[in-house]
């Protein structure tokens, strides 16, 4: 279809990608001197063969804001500090009391402390740790023990720690 167009897929695919590149060099490049953050998620993600490291700030006003999007695992506290590094550079207060929810792996705890300092709070993202529960469980009870464990307010610890 895209050939009686006129218009290739090779040329559709180029453009694609240009338009994307432009768009990712203004989501890396964003400043945050203005930005009045009260909590970062840190999270990791896997797209077929690669993995990807993001950070998602909340402010003042409760909106998100994307921090940053880097290529590399959430055990690897390399790409971390890096990441982290970035966006204090482009304006994050590092001495700015924040919450840090992250996806569990004790890298990002180092990471954290060595950018940030050790007296932030990092909690463990809930929806991480039921996910690692249920794994853990056979299949017939994971749907009885995820009704449990989201209706409990006191199925995992609220006090903010590191690593926890």
């Amino acid at each position: 279809m895209v050939e009686t167009a006129g218009v290739s897929r090779s040329a559709v695919s180029r453009a694609a990608i240009q338009a994307s590149q432009a768009e990712i060099e203004a989501l890396v490049s964003r400043r945050f001197e203005d930005l009045k953050l009260l909590a970062i998620y840190i999270g990791g993600l896997v797209f077929g063969d690669y993995s990807m490291v993001g950070a998602v700030g909340v402010d003042s006003e409760g909106y998100k804001q994307v921090l940053c999007i880097r290529e590399g695992a959430t055990e690897n506290s390399t790409v971390l500090a890096k990441l982290l590094e970035d966006i204090v550079s482009r304006g994050v207060d590092p001495k700015r009391e924040m919450l840090f929810v992250i996806d569990g792996p004790k890298a990002l705890c180092a990471a954290i402390n060595a950018v940030f300092g050790t007296e932030q709070a990092v909690q463990r993202c809930r929806a991480h740790k039921l996910h690692n529960v249920l794994d853990y469980l056979p299949k017939d009870d994971r749907a009885q023990v995820k009704v449990c464990c989201e209706r409990s307010e006191n199925w995992m610890p609220t006090k903010a720690s590191h690593g926890s």
